[in-house]
């Protein structure tokens, strides 16, 4: 299943698995994409684990062939703040080159993520620590859901 809620059945070949953004990831050639891609093993479910060669596959394309997936997701910027009681997610979630301590404590990074929907809710996981700086739509969005939580309660 992937963030989209969308099933689909998948021939891979794997050859790794990593763990990454707090998430362990299947990486392997997929038959389908005659691509390297990564899938996350939560989402997986109804495995069928066989040893086989496949007609289209020839000696070991994963070894070849790129480790980005092969529709490449568009990113955006963004800039946060994130309070100093945070600093172990800060750390884990983001590359060091993109975050900055401040004088109070605070961490401001800046840093490029894949846009999508699956954005918003990670964010809020950083609950009353996180302050999203820009862009000003992110923001909007987070506003937006965070109305909607609100008429919950």
């Amino acid at each position: 299943m992937n963030a989209k809620n969308e099933v689909s059945n998948r021939e891979v070949y794997p050859f790794r698995v990593v763990f990454k953004n707090n998430a362990w990831y299947l990486t392997g050639y997929s038959i389908e994409r005659k691509a390297t891609c990564s899938f996350k093993l939560t989402r997986l479910s109804d495995l069928n684990v066989e040893q086989t060669d496949h007609p289209e596959v020839t000696g070991q394309p994963w070894l070849t062939e790129s480790t980005v997936q092969s529709t490449p997701v568009p990113q955006i910027q963004v800039r946060l703040r994130l309070a100093e009681r945070l600093k172990y997610r800060v750390f884990e979630a983001f590359p060091k080159s993109d975050i900055n301590q401040n004088k109070s404590g605070e961490f401001e990074v800046v840093t490029m993520v894949n846009e999508g929907d699956w954005m918003v809710t990670y964010l809020l996981s950083f609950g009353s620590g996180l302050t999203v700086l820009a862009p000003q739509s992110l923001r909007d969005q987070l506003r937006s859901e965070v109305q909607k939580i609100l008429a919950n309660y």
